[in-house]
């Protein structure tokens, strides 16, 4: 087992209610996490998508993640692990995963090769929640 690890999420609030959930369980494991997060409120695969677009026309005016640009985020540390992660309120419509997460899974391993890309799962509305 590795005695730290460098962690990024890409993802929204569940996303850091997991980071909280997981450094005291490391904590007791012994190993010391590295946690990034470019988490947005409510934001669903798509945005984050749209988000990444947008910096890569104009990386110089992508103020959307507290660290900077994704892209400088993800080449600045050696991310052992990536995670992904779909908004709630979409987590149970299969077709709003693709083709975003294939697309972000991409362009982590194209900047960050050695990264170990893993979706977050969330809870799901029910499938008739208005």
């Amino acid at each position: 087992m590795k005695s730290s690890l460098n962690i990024l999420t890409i993802g929204n609030s569940f996303a850091d209610s997991a980071v909280r959930a997981i450094i005291p369980i490391a904590r007791y494991a012994g190993v010391k996490l590295n946690i990034k997060k470019a988490n947005v409120g409510g934001c669903e695969l798509r945005r984050h998508w749209a988000y990444i677009t947008a910096e890569q026309k104009n990386p110089v005016d992508c103020r959307i993640y507290s660290y900077g640009p994704l892209s400088k985020l993800l080449s600045e540390t050696e991310w052992d692990i990536v995670t992904i992660q779909q908004a709630s309120h979409e987590s149970w419509k299969r077709d709003t995963f693709q083709p975003y997460a294939t697309n972000i899974f991409n362009f982590v391993k194209e900047l960050a090769p050695q990264a170990e890309v893993v979706i977050q799962q969330t809870w799901a509305y029910r499938a008739d929640h208005p």
